[in-house]
């Protein structure tokens, strides 16, 4: 996803230069003979261990129980992917890709293929062709095996809301965005679209000059539809939501109240609860990831967790029932608290255990001094209203709702510390898939010791073996698992402690 940096809300917080001592930007610098190496610098272990950091960018990762599949949204090949060094070595294409993989019995995937090849690219106008995907973000699989696709990209003038026909191969528009948005929010409860609008343009009439939280009613994800057309640039109909079929509703807007409570949807706070503010406002416009968990087994009533992908970050809970007309209504709601985890940055995609709790990412993770010092230090310094420990941030963390309606937050150390996009736990409850969002990443997997206990267990790195070429689309990625170490959530929490400033 695209998020507003840090830096912003440093400029803005920060914008009179004051004298900032060497422990106010107190950064412990990666030692890979930490026993805790594996979990908290992550990327710098894998490397070493000969993990490829080539990947740019993997974005949603999910897993189609039904049909035993993995698919991965590539945002971009480009730097690693695309230098023809390394291990990964395709042609340059910056509108991305759908890979997909085989899993086994025991839900490893050793293959990844291309699905569908983005573009292609026009240079001249530096676009992307608008009857096929550019820079795929979110992915879900519909009850029928169909592929929907979000985009985030700025190769398209509006973005786009796919659905792949797996079928016939068939790609169809399914929505068109407002102008300077992005849809986010992908998931599909009892084959209802739910779809999220990030950062609209404030010059777009209501609802979308601010980001919207909704879905679609009147409308099954199996339905057959005519493609959308693609608005004119700058008209009327590119200022709003397109839809080939059904009707959006809005159950929640960045600055409008939650029902039943005082808080307004994306409000954003330190750990202490204070709001903390940046252009004037405390309201993050990046609505993210939806998280569906049902209360009951009609799935027509229960929570919708939604990831709000600023820094700080935060999720917003609405509980909400579905009426005779199928449409949606919210009882209540609340901001979780993540001051216990020490708050949380950039909440990006999301997904839903196999036992009914959440998981939401954090996308960004400094992972040297320089970029701590530059884009980082001083507004998680204000977060957390002190000294920050950056080895706190990028990682997972679970929400749990509870039966007197509060949430339980749980940071995963043990996962391992990366930028998150999202993650996906397969049906075992035990073997967990991430995207990791940026240049030059790794993909990653995670085996708990428990089923339904994601506090520890062994992370494992993929090695890959690219054959044939994306010329003709038909080349492949053989990956081979490299054990990165065994741990659980409260030793490399310690570890993490032991490295805070004056530790």
């Amino acid at each position: 996803m695209r998020r507003l940096s840090l830096l912003l809300v440093v400029v803005i917080l920060f914008t009179v230069v004051v004298h900032v001592s060497a422990q106010d930007h107190y950064f412990p610098e990666p030692d890979l003979t930490n026993p805790a190496a594996p979990f908290i610098f992550t990327w710098h272990y894998a490397v070493e261990q000969g993990a490829t950091a080539e990947w740019r960018k993997q974005e949603g990762v999910i897993i189609d129980q039904a049909n035993k599949k993995l698919y991965m949204a590539v945002t971009r090949m480009r730097d690693g992917m695309s230098d023809g060094e390394g291990d990964i070595r395709l042609d340059e294409n910056p509108c991305g890709m759908i890979m997909v993989g085989d899993l086994s019995v025991d839900w490893d995937v050793t293959e990844l293929r291309p699905l569908i090849i983005g573009g292609p690219y026009d240079e001249a106008t530096e676009t992307c062709s608008v009857d096929n995907i550019s820079e795929p973000d979110n992915i879900f699989v519909d009850s029928k095996g169909d592929l929907w696709i979000y985009e985030d990209t700025d190769l398209h003038a509006n973005n786009f809301a796919w659905k792949y026909v797996q079928a016939t191969g068939e790609l169809l528009r399914f929505a068109s965005l407002p102008y300077g948005s992005e849809g986010t929010g992908l998931r599909i409860v009892n084959d209802q679209v739910f779809l999220n609008v990030q950062h609209p343009d404030a010059g777009n009439p209501e609802p979308f000059n601010m980001a919207t939280v909704g879905y679609v009613s009147n409308f099954k994800a199996t339905d057959s539809f005519t493609a959308v057309a693609v608005p004119e640039p700058e008209s009327d109909a590119a200022k709003t939501l397109l839809l080939a079929a059904g009707e959006y509703q809005v159950l929640g807007r960045a600055g409008d109240t939650i029902s039943g409570s005082t808080v307004a949807f994306g409000t954003m706070t330190t750990i202490s609860g204070a709001p903390f503010a940046y252009e004037g406002s405390n309201i993050c416009n990046d609505p993210d990831g939806n998280m569906f968990i049902p209360s009951n087994e009609a799935m027509t009533a229960g929570i919708l967790y939604t990831n709000w992908e600023c820094a700080p970050g935060g999720v917003s809970r609405i509980d909400i029932t579905q009426g005779a007309d199928g449409k949606w209504i919210v009882n209540s709601g609340y901001h979780v608290d993540f001051g216990p985890v020490k708050g949380v940055i950039y909440n990006c995609n999301a997904s839903v255990t196999p036992w009914g709790t959440g998981l939401t990412s954090e996308e960004d993770a400094p992972l040297d001094a320089d970029t701590w010092m530059e884009e980082y230090a001083e507004g998680l310094n204000a977060i957390v209203e002190g000294i920050a420990n950056p080895y706190d941030y990028g990682y997972i963390t679970e929400l749990i709702p509870n039966a007197d309606g509060t949430t339980t937050v749980k940071k995963h150390y043990a996962m391992g510390r990366r930028e998150n996009e999202q993650s996906w736990v397969a049906p075992d409850q035990r073997t967990v898939y991430f995207g990791d969002d940026g240049t030059d990443k790794i993909f990653y997997k995670f085996i708990a010791t428990n089923p339904g206990d994601l506090s520890a267990g062994t992370l494992y790195a993929a090695h890959i073996t690219q054959t044939g070429t994306n010329g003709s689309n038909d080349f492949a990625f053989t990956l081979k698992w490299i054990e990165l170490g065994t741990s659980d959530d409260a030793t490399v929490q310690a570890a993490v402690r032991a490295l805070d400033s004056g530790a």
